[in-house]
């Protein structure tokens, strides 16, 4: 029985911890690596910030994993800031990327005023919220067999889609460079 309980603590333990980790902003140096790889996968909505804060303005938080269609999903929080607005304001996305880190697409949540806090299943779950006749909005975005929706309809009475490197180039051919330069990553990662 002794022995039972420094195991149940350290179980306890270990479960904060994890919990606590994925509500966590990603340091400088794995947000400019995650970054970098992913302008290589084509991810196009970033704005260059100056300065050693944040690799070419993102801040970004691991939300969780998601699974369906015998798939694994992760799905990243990402704030995206613009240094050419007197706020700095930019982007918000929820970025999917595969079990093995390659960018799929993002949904631009920029409108909702909600962040999403965690996953669950096949579900990336927000806060729970009401409208003004008490009625509950929908809070989930789920994956089905095929991976994430590609059209959600009314997450807190907005319809949003799944954007991909494929259609951006599609609506914006003539972009170039494309990819975009990443952030140099030793500008980020102190030995």
């Amino acid at each position: 029985m002794r022995r039972l309980i420094p195991r149940a603590v350290l179980a306890a333990a270990l479960t904060l911890a994890g919990s606590h980790a994925q509500s966590a902003w990603l340091g400088s140096c794995i947000t400019a690596h995650l970054i970098a790889r992913w302008k290589h996968d084509g991810l196009w909505r970033t704005e260059q910030v100056y300065g050693p804060k944040t690799p070419d303005g993102h801040q970004l938080r691991f939300v969780g994993k998601v699974r369906a269609g015998g798939r694994a999903y992760k799905i990243y929080y990402d704030l995206n800031a613009n240094p050419d607005t007197a706020t700095n304001h930019g982007h918000i996305d929820l970025v999917v990327a595969t079990a093995s880190g390659r960018f799929l697409g993002l949904y631009d949540i920029s409108d909702i005023d909600a962040k999403p806090t965690r996953t669950e299943g096949a579900d990336i779950l927000f806060p729970p919220r009401k409208d003004d006749l008490g009625h509950s909005y929908n809070n989930t975005i789920h994956f089905g067999p095929q991976g994430p929706p590609r059209t959600l309809h009314l997450l807190f009475g907005y319809n949003l889609g799944f954007d991909t490197p494929a259609e951006f180039l599609e609506f914006f051919p003539h972009t170039r460079p494309w990819p975009q330069p990443g952030p140099r990553i030793a500008d980020y990662c102190k030995r």
